[in-house]
């Protein structure tokens, strides 16, 4: 009987110094990495070229303006296209009130300059104006995800 009563005394013990070893390291380890509670979102440039898509701009605008992103942590740059609809004015009464960016792409090239890799040239442009840490490209016919 004793001996059992010394074995159970042991293993209590044993149990406890490991619990108390483990709950220092514990709080050593996070002291020394300590965890950050509040982490700054990145700035974030998003740009649209577009061409004639006036029957998509709005639902593509409304649907990055109404995303769970901070508002004052991007920005949207919209490269109209030598657009020939509505595009632009639509763009415009949306974003008026943003610090977003309208750019034409007839104020950097020629149409007649325009007739080769023209989208690439509206990408190249939007990330010269860029201000973002990180730069996302979409589509004006394309609806975000919040």
């Amino acid at each position: 009987m004793d001996l059992y009563l010394y074995c159970s005394v042991f293993l209590i013990l044993a149990y406890a110094g490991l619990m108390l070893l483990y709950t220092y390291g514990f709080f050593k380890a996070k002291n020394k990495f300590p965890i950050k509670k509040e982490q700054t979102q990145p700035y974030i440039s998003i740009i649209i070229p577009a061409r004639n898509e006036a029957q998509n701009i709005a639902n593509c605008l409304h649907s990055i303006l109404q995303n769970n992103y901070p508002k004052d942590k991007f920005e949207i740059i919209l490269i109209d296209d030598f657009s020939t609809d509505k595009t632009v004015q639509i763009a415009q009464q949306i974003l008026r009130l943003q610090q977003d960016q309208l750019l034409q792409l007839k104020d950097f090239i020629t149409q007649e300059e325009r007739l080769n890799s023209f989208k690439k040239k509206a990408l190249t442009i939007g990330v010269e104006h860029a201000k973002g840490q990180y730069i996302i490209t979409t589509d004006a016919d394309c609806i975000t995800p919040k």
